[in-house]
């Protein structure tokens, strides 16, 4: 995996079991519909999901990670730009109302990648 300057990711619980059919299947007219299923990625990339009407594409890492933001330091200041769609070329953080879709209930592990390597927090 490429490192950036900084990415913050997500790991979500595992709430129900995931066939590889579901995985192999995502797509913008398949997206997920719940965070979980991305815990069954085995390929980094671009994930879509529909989480109760709230759409939205980012990077999901081998291991399952979620990325909510990625700082390339592409600016030396200013705060990060909110979307509905983060990729590996550009600074981000996705919206505040896609962020509340991750709770401390859904959860289960963040991790830091920056230039001097990973910080894992559970």
């Amino acid at each position: 995996m490429n490192k950036y300057f900084c990415n913050i990711f997500l790991l979500v619980n595992l709430i129900f079991s995931l066939t590889l059919s579901v995985v192999a299947q995502n797509s913008a007219s398949n997206p997920f519909t719940s965070l979980g299923y991305a815990r069954g990625v085995t390929s980094a990339g671009t994930y879509y999901f529909n989480i109760g009407g709230t759409t939205f594409s980012t990077q999901v890492d081998a291991s399952g990670y979620i990325m909510v933001a990625i700082d390339l330091k592409s600016q030396e200041t200013g705060n990060l730009a909110q979307g509905t769609a983060l990729t590996t070329t550009a600074d981000g953080i996705l919206s505040s109302s896609i962020l509340s879709l991750f709770t401390t209930s859904t959860v289960d592990q963040l991790k830091v990648t920056s230039l001097l390597g990973d910080l894992d927090a559970v």
